[in-house]
């Protein structure tokens, strides 16, 4: 438990655990998955954020991976049409209330009413690229995230019959920037020790705080005809 705990620790001091408050990559949603038999185990966290489109930015942790920290970014996760190169978001404001999308190569039609925007205690008027994702994401929670196959393809040289045993989206995560680390968390104390006595029981999330709004600055909110990406003080 210790061991993981630590090792933990140096990524998030070499910036190689995912920052939710990264000013570059502004936060739409996040996910933590375990797969684990016995004593082999990986632990993925999938960070779906936006800059110039939407990205899936994936990390690995476990004995097994040759290259622990950061594996890879998926910038095709959402698209306005079949064209890969189509990915500007604001652009969906000019298609109407009911656009269609491609996630993950598969088409959806959106709800972009003022409504839908306030359900979200955010501004209809000009939303960002930023906005427009997360409303993405909370109208189709389940079609950003990476399938089994997707995602053990980062990370080649693991068994990927290794089966799910835990995943979540909220949890309390360390402030990465402010110098937290993931040992002073109970959801990763609880974690590692789960991780470790093989018991998925044990893992407590604690007080969440991966709620997006918690992460990104009220001014990326809004398109100021360029991406946006500061901080958001608030937690």
């Amino acid at each position: 438990m210790e061991n993981i705990l630590n090792n933990w620790d140096e990524y998030a001091l070499e910036y190689d655990f995912p920052i939710l408050d990264n000013s570059n990559e502004p936060l739409v949603a996040c996910k933590v998955s375990l797969y684990q038999y016995e004593a082999k185990w990986v632990l993925f966290f999938e960070i779906i954020s936006y800059t110039f489109c939407v990205e899936n930015v994936v990390y690995a942790y476990g004995p097994d991976v040759e290259s622990e920290g950061l594996q890879f970014s998926y910038g095709d996760i959402v698209l306005l049409s079949d064209d890969e190169d189509d990915d500007w978001l604001p652009d969906l404001l000019t298609m109407g209330n009911h656009p269609d999308v491609y996630i993950q190569n598969s088409k959806t039609k959106l709800d972009l009413s003022e409504r839908k925007f306030l359900e979200m205690d955010v501004s209809p008027d000009s939303p960002s690229g930023l906005v427009i994702a997360r409303l993405i994401y909370e109208q189709n929670t389940d079609a950003l995230w990476l399938s089994k196959h997707r995602l053990f393809s980062t990370v080649p040289e693991l068994n990927a019959e290794l089966a799910l045993v835990y995943s979540a989206t909220e949890w309390r995560h360390p402030d990465i920037i402010e110098g937290d680390l993931p040992s002073n968390s109970i959801f990763f104390q609880t974690l590692a020790k789960a991780i470790t006595e093989q018991d998925v029981n044990k893992i407590g999330q604690g007080e969440s705080n991966t709620l997006w709004l918690n992460w990104v600055d009220e001014e990326a909110l809004v398109y100021l005809g360029e991406p946006v990406a500061k901080l958001y003080v608030k937690k």
